[in-house]
């Protein structure tokens, strides 16, 4: 029996024995196995663990992790991973207990507050914490990725449990879940907010106090901004020494706003999203009317493929929230017709050939059929009247072409779906080398890599680096702010990493010059997109 601990510091334990002795790559390799649950293809997994090698040097390097992992599978007699020319699975013959699956199987199962209790109890802290993997970027954008991920589980596991424990009238098991809420994201108002309404209807107005001072330092250390005047007026109430208040209702609240230095995960607020506007002007430059063009977005990990993707649709309409008036939308005329269907390859589910076909039909709006199969979906997709422009974001190509369920009969399909569309299909992908070459290295060569027009991300021209920089509520001097373009290439997210620690420093008083050197140390990660 296997006992995979990826809550916290990870932790193997075979036959009731902790591994101690596993290399980092190794490690790593068995965590992605056992989480995904999936065949790989070899190079996938190569590519994974070694982003900064050659095919040839990084599947050298992969058959040493597996004769590792096979000496550790005979020692322990408990066979972990199964292998074949081309894919990696984990072992189907050995029992695998990985507490993330626990986690969300009882999420998934909860029926009461004893339900949600028991998968909060499962989460032990963010996943994988503290395992870093040197030259593994890709392994790193996916940890990112899976930990968000349940992050964010468990937080609407605490936000739902508490809602519930409230309603049914037990607020002091309530406090507890909120508390936990705030003490993973310190800046949550509506949740410091629920806190002080819970302590004043239990007469604790000394706590109710102490909750408002507590979001208050938080807010003004680390965001440089002021509790929302729902929360002052409260404050106030409770000041004055009410002896009782009145039961308040449902507060109009948003969550805090977060500073803008996104650096790991991509760019999801319309607002925090700076530049690009030559690649957006020509991505919908392809889409203002029938025939829809295609376009494939190209470039290094961290140059803003996924954010670029994620940002299409928001931007497309009227509706989106902008920081100003000079950051454009409504791109698209009648953007309300459009049809958007958005894949991300690193999502298991859409490398099961089923499931992206069901997928895909439900944006199509066409009934999927149960397990669907590749005939079926060619045939309801030939007999659907195309009328409604309709565009596919495909993100991560790299692993849909490493999917084994996605073969060449599938992207030979795709092709097919283009042209019997009217011009009513447009579809975007986004990779690290342009679509063909990804294809061809992985045995999956296809017509329908020849679609595209390609639009390779660089670094930022010089006036959008600048917006963004003066943007931040922070003085830079014009030396400064030279210092910042130099160093970052005008990356955005070298930009954002760099302006950050400046931004620490001047939150923690630490003086305008310190911060210059946490920033050149953090960029030695990222030292390949200034080569």
């Amino acid at each position: 029996m296997v006992v995979l601990k990826l809550f916290g510091s990870s932790s193997v334990w075979i036959n009731g024995s902790e591994i101690t002795d596993l290399s980092s790559k190794a490690r790593a390799l068995l965590v992605y196995l056992a989480q995904s649950h999936q065949s790989h293809h070899r190079t996938h997994i190569a590519n994974l663990l070694w982003t900064d090698k050659h095919d040839s040097h990084a599947l050298a390097n992969l058959r040493g992790i597996l004769h590792e992992l096979k000496q550790l599978s005979t020692t322990h007699k408990a066979p972990l991973i199964e292998t074949d020319r081309k894919t990696l699975k984990i072992s189907s013959t050995t029992r695998f207990t990985v507490d993330t699956h626990t986690f969300d199987n009882l999420l998934n199962t909860a029926k009461d507050t004893t339900g949600l209790q028991q998968a909060i109890e499962h989460y032990q802290g963010a996943f994988i914490s503290g395992l870093s993997i040197r030259g593994a970027d890709a392994f790193e954008d996916w940890m990112t990725e899976v930990r968000s991920s349940l992050h964010d589980k468990y937080i609407k596991a605490l936000e739902t449990l508490a809602g519930q424990l409230m309603a049914s009238g037990s607020s002091d098991q309530a406090l507890q879940y909120l508390q936990a809420i705030v003490h993973s994201e310190p800046y949550r108002e509506d949740i410091h907010l629920q806190l002080m309404q819970q302590y004043a209807k239990q007469g604790l107005r000394a706590n109710a106090i102490l909750q408002f001072e507590t979001c208050r330092e938080v807010l003004a250390r680390d965001l440089n901004t002021t509790p929302s005047r729902v929360l002052v007026d409260l404050y106030r109430e409770l000041s004055n020494g009410a002896e009782t208040l009145t039961q308040p209702g449902p507060a109009v609240i948003q969550k805090s706003a977060t500073h803008k230095f996104i650096v790991g995960p991509p760019i999801s607020a319309t607002e925090h999203f700076y530049g690009r506007n030559d690649c957006l002007g020509r991505i919908f430059g392809l889409w203002q009317q029938p025939p829809l063009g295609h376009m494939a977005i190209i470039g290094q990990r961290r140059s803003g493929k996924t954010s670029l993707l994620k940002h299409l649709r928001p931007i497309s309409g009227n509706h989106a929230v902008t920081r100003s008036v000079h950051q454009r939308k409504q791109w698209l005329n009648e953007s309300e017709i459009y049809r958007w269907i958005f894949i991300d390859f690193q999502d298991p589910r859409m490398r099961s050939l089923p499931t992206l076909l069901s997928h895909m039909l439900h944006g199509f709006d066409v009934d999927a059929p149960h397990n669907c199969t590749l005939e079926q979906f060619m045939d309801l997709a030939a007999q659907k009247p195309w009328q409604a422009p309709t565009l596919i974001l495909m993100d991560e190509l790299d692993a849909g072409l490493s999917a084994d369920e996605l073969d060449q009969s599938f992207w030979w399909a795709m092709r097919a779906l283009t042209q019997m569309t009217d011009g009513f299909l447009g579809i975007v992908v986004a990779s690290y080398e342009p679509p063909m070459n990804a294809a061809d290295r992985l045995d999956k060569s296809s017509p329908f890599f020849n679609i595209f027009n390609t639009l390779e991300l660089g670094p930022f021209e010089e006036y959008e680096a600048i917006e963004f920089i003066d943007s931040i509520d922070q003085t830079y001097s014009d030396e400064e702010r030279q210092w910042v373009l130099d160093q970052s290439g005008r990356w955005p997210c070298l930009l954002q990493l760099l302006c950050q620690e400046k931004y620490i420093a001047t939150s923690n008083h630490n003086g305008p010059s310190g911060w210059r050197e946490n920033a050149l140390r953090q960029l030695q990660h990222y030292a390949y997109l200034l080569q």
